[in-house]
């Protein structure tokens, strides 16, 4: 038996095909990647060549369904939304009825470009589709699919529709009165690296470490971004912010470069250079698939980073905080 997984934010799911089938998985897991490249597709005609393309399978496989969630998702995190949906939709409408492409980020992804494009009665129709699933413990799920941002934005469209227990469901946040030192606390601290690493902990206290952006401001979020991937480079390298975090890069370039951290903003082109056109995806699971099909190396670009960029971001991050510290909570 010969294993493929899919990748859905922090989870894993394995399916096992015998060499026949794996060949034919493996040629319908290609098709789709051609389709999705190519940028000259009209939306009809990308519908009807995906359909041929699946049409082409002598049965109906639960593989294919996850497969089209997951690209789905990977689209709609780029902001293809047309496309994206497009793949969501093909889920749940073939005879399996999409449930193994993982229900949730299908429901949820759906709900979201129903908002999107001014459709709330159907949006809504489907965040309660999602609500009333099989998995009772969805908030959890979403988080590990890591689409909470997406949640938080539109759940308020379900309360009162659903058991209250679901809208309500503990999150790990905290209003910044009740993390363990106040900003007042924080600002008395005299050391530098000990103020940043006390500011840290506090913006993660509040946004759930980053599983809540909506939860800081503009000013806290700006911190939070660079001092994200200045913690996850300097602990495993680039490729792993890049697995995990990289759905923030653009953000925490765009903020590199308005706090003018120069040697930052410089090593974070180094690595957009790395991508196909010189742009780092905003999905995770295409980061990964990328760096996996082009066997990227960040061995260079990481041993740059530990040699002075700690003291760098430092400075950046304090001066920033200095300048703007009446805007933290």
């Amino acid at each position: 038996m010969k294993q493929i997984v899919l990748r859905l934010g922090q989870i894993d799911m394995p399916f096992y095909f015998d060499d026949n089938q794996k060949e034919s998985v493996e040629k319908i897991t290609k098709g789709l990647n051609e389709i999705i490249s190519d940028q000259n597709l009209s939306l009809d005609d990308f519908r009807k060549i995906v359909n041929s393309l699946l049409s082409s399978r002598k049965k109906v496989n639960f593989f294919d369904d996850a497969l089209l969630t997951v690209k789905g998702n990977a689209l709609m995190e780029e902001e293809a939304y047309d496309k994206g949906n497009i793949l969501l939709e093909l889920a749940l409408s073939r005879p399996t009825q999409g449930i193994y492409s993982v229900e949730i980020v299908l429901f949820l992804r759906l709900a979201q470009y129903q908002f999107i494009i001014g459709n709330e009665e159907k949006g809504t129709e489907y965040l309660i589709r999602l609500c009333e699933g099989r998995v009772s413990n969805y908030v959890e799920a979403i988080a590990a699919y890591g689409l909470l941002d997406i949640w938080n934005q539109y759940s308020k469209y379900v309360e009162g529709k659903v058991c209250e227990s679901v809208i309500t469901e503990a999150m790990d946040t905290k209003d910044p009165t009740e993390c363990g030192k106040s900003i007042e606390e924080i600002k008395s601290v005299e050391d530098k690296y000990e103020l940043l690493n006390e500011l840290s902990l506090h913006i993660n206290e509040i946004c759930g470490d980053g599983e809540y952006l909506n939860y800081l401001n503009k000013w806290e979020k700006k911190f939070f971004y660079i001092d994200q991937l200045w913690e996850r480079v300097n602990s495993d390298g680039f490729e792993s912010y890049l697995t995990y975090d990289g759905k923030n890069f653009k953000k925490a370039k765009k903020v590199s470069e308005e706090l003018e951290i120069v040697e930052l903003t410089n090593l974070l082109e180094k690595v957009e250079k790395k991508f196909p056109k010189s742009k780092v995806p905003r999905s995770t699971n295409r980061i990964e698939d990328i760096i996996d099909e082009k066997e990227l190396e960040f061995d260079e670009i990481d041993d740059e980073f530990y040699d002075g960029y700690d003291a760098i971001i430092a400075e950046a991050l304090y001066k920033y905080f200095e300048t703007y510290s009446e805007k933290f909570r």
